[in-house]
C-alpha cells in the first residue's frame, strides 16, 4: 500500500506533466489565433498577402476571410481543449476551465479545476498558470486520492 504522501505526490506528478503539455498547447493555439486576427486585419484592409501567403493568389477575397474567420475560431476552441485530459483518464473527472488576461502578462491565465467523485469522496485537483508558471495542487481524503490513484492506473493502462 502507498503512503497518503506518495499517492498525493504522484497524482501531482502526473498532473503537472498535463498541465505542462496543455498549457504549452494552448498558448499555440493563442498564438494561432493572434496570427489569424492579424491576417484578417490585414485582409479587411485590401492587403496584398499573396507574396506572404502564395494560397491567397487564386482565391477571392470573401472566401479568403470565411476560411480565416474558420481557422480563427478552431485556433479559440483548441485553447480550452487543450485543457482536455486523455480521453481513458477523461471520463473520471468533471473539468471546469476558466481563462482570463491580465495587464501584468502577454499570455492568458488559466484556471483549471479537474473534479472525481470516487466512493470514498471527492478529489480536487487544481491547476493554476501566472505567465509560464504552472502549478497544481491536489486536495482530497486519503482514501478518495488512494481510489483515485488506483482508478487513473487502471484507465491508463487500458489506453
Amino acid at each position: 500500500m502507498t503512503t497518503p504522501q506518495a499517492t498525493t505526490e504522484a497524482l501531482e506528478k502526473l498532473f503537472t506533466n498535463w498541465a505542462n503539455a496543455s498549457f504549452e498547447k494552448s498558448i499555440e493555439c493563442f498564438n494561432e489565433h493572434g496570427f489569424y486576427q492579424h491576417v484578417m486585419a490585414k485582409l479587411d484592409a485590401g492587403a496584398d498577402l499573396s507574396q506572404d501567403l502564395p494560397e491567397l493568389k487564386n482565391v477571392k477575397n470573401n472566401i479568403a476571410k470565411a476560411t480565416v474567420k474558420k481557422l480563427a475560431k478552431q485556433a479559440v476552441e483548441g485553447v480550452d481543449a487543450a485543457w482536455a485530459l486523455p480521453s481513458s483518464v477523461a471520463k473520471l473527472f468533471r473539468t471546469t476551465i476558466r481563462s482570463s488576461n491580465n495587464d501584468q502578462s502577454l499570455l492568458p491565465c488559466f484556471d483549471v479545476e479537474y473534479k472525481a467523485e470516487t466512493a470514498k469522496g471527492v478529489v480536487k485537483i487544481a491547476v493554476k498558470t501566472w505567465r509560464r508558471n504552472v502549478t497544481v495542487t491536489v486536495d482530497g481524503q486519503t482514501a478518495a486520492l488512494d481510489l483515485l490513484h488506483g482508478q487513473v492506473v487502471i484507465a491508463g493502462m487500458r489506453q
